[in-house]
């Protein structure tokens, strides 16, 4: 069983592009800290203040109940989504290179680099027959 603080919050880019997952805690923390904004389901952002006091709203009237996460003085309504307010640069997945269907035009053997320019894909099959050699070509007519 999780707890509200232990649910899962969408972080949205500052260009409202979807990054990554979050807990709710963590969320929570950067809306307080004003690293955040929470979203609604009307893609409106409110601010700490705003969001504690729509809470507060919410949990006496909404219908169906949020996950809600009480503090010392009253509650506060867990975002399903936040927005950061500083843009933060997208990491770029490191493409790993696979032998497994690829070979080299200019075998490595013959001194190539590992580029794209000098990478084809093939079956297995075929990227066994070829072995150390370049591809032959046509001849012209």
């Amino acid at each position: 069983m999780t707890t509200a603080l232990q649910a899962g919050v969408l972080v949205l880019n500052k260009n409202w592009t979807a990054l990554r997952i979050s807990t709710a805690a963590e969320a929570l923390t950067d809306l307080f800290v004003g690293r955040v904004q929470a979203v609604d389901t009307d893609d409106q952002a409110y601010n700490f203040d705003d969001w504690h006091t729509l809470s507060a709203c919410a949990h006496d009237f909404d219908a169906t109940p949020q996950p809600f996460v009480k503090t010392v003085a009253s509650g506060i309504t867990v975002p399903p989504v936040v927005r950061l307010l500083c843009f933060d640069r997208v990491r770029r997945a490191i493409l790993r290179l696979s032998r497994l269907d690829l070979d080299y035009v200019v075998p490595s053997s013959r001194g190539s680099k590992t580029t794209w320019e000098n990478l084809v894909c093939c079956s297995v099959a075929v990227n066994a027959r070829k072995g150390g050699r370049t591809p032959t070509r046509p001849a012209s007519r």
